[in-house]
């Protein structure tokens, strides 16, 4: 168990270090739909967690958008706060993407609702909210 918590922790430290060498020439904005899901669940090959109030949600320490064919994308932006808020809803993230690395860039967050999406969370909403500018 411990060494399965070690290889975890430095997949994503890994991940990490690719995301910031990573430079807008690699990326192109697109969009990207699946739920979201737990880092640890998803590269140990488990779906958790159950629903947002489950434990693993307050141990993860990252998300990643898991698309209906098994891949996915770990999300480098957002909050852990705001993606647990939808962790198992079905979401679409548009942003840059970097497919070398498995990575996406959101500039915003929409949850389905029905058969409508709605839109929680922009880069822009938060550029004001924290600069007071979009």
């Amino acid at each position: 168990m411990r060494s399965n918590r070690i290889f975890t922790v430095i997949s994503f430290m890994a991940v990490l270090v690719l995301l910031s060498f990573s430079g807008p020439v690699a990326a192109e904005m697109e969009s990207v739909e699946g739920t979201i899901q737990g880092f640890n669940c998803v590269s140990s090959g488990m779906t958790c967690p159950i629903d947002k109030i489950d434990a693993h949600v307050a141990s993860e320490k990252a998300f990643v958008v898991l698309k209906e064919d098994g891949g996915h994308y770990l999300i480098g932006n957002l909050d852990r706060a705001i993606l647990g808020r939808h962790v198992t809803k079905m979401v679409r993230i548009q942003g840059k993407v970097d497919h070398h690395i498995g990575a996406i860039f959101a500039d915003s967050l929409e949850v389905k609702k029905g058969d409508n999406w709605k839109k929680v969370w922009t880069m822009a909403w938060e550029q004001e909210e924290l600069y007071g500018r979009p």
